[in-house]
């Protein structure tokens, strides 16, 4: 699965990147971020995908996050989500499914973990 997702990145993005724990996953030719939030599922990747983008010196605006287990994403799909993202004005561009929001297959602004980690940060203070 990762192998197509990685494929399929390729179509779309400039560069593509994989979050792991240190080690897994080297051979698929992709640059691998460390996850900085072992243990905390998949919020824990996004938060840190975004930091990553960040800190990059080729800091892209928008960011698409996916994750590797959704077999009938298409490269028309990802390319319509990333045109409606670059025309938002919102933080964070993500469809929805019959079964809700669909928060690993979307594009966030590169500074939106460090907006929402300043505003939790600010709730958690009062």
């Amino acid at each position: 699965m990762l192998a197509r997702m990685v494929e399929l990145l390729r179509g779309v993005t400039r560069s593509t990147k994989v979050v792991a724990a240190r080690g897994k996953y080297e051979t698929f030719g992709v640059e691998i971020v460390e996850d900085r939030w072992p243990g905390e599922g998949p919020l824990g990747g996004i938060v840190t995908a975004l930091e990553d983008a960040a800190g990059s010196a080729a800091r892209a605006e928008w960011n698409l996050i996916v994750s590797c287990d959704m077999p009938f994403l298409s490269r028309e799909w990802l390319a319509f989500l990333c045109e409606r993202a670059a025309k938002s004005e919102a933080h964070v561009v993500l469809p929805h499914s019959g079964h809700g929001p669909e928060p690993l297959c979307a594009c966030y602004l590169a500074t939106a973990a460090e907006r929402y980690a300043r505003r939790s940060k600010a709730a958690y203070a009062r």
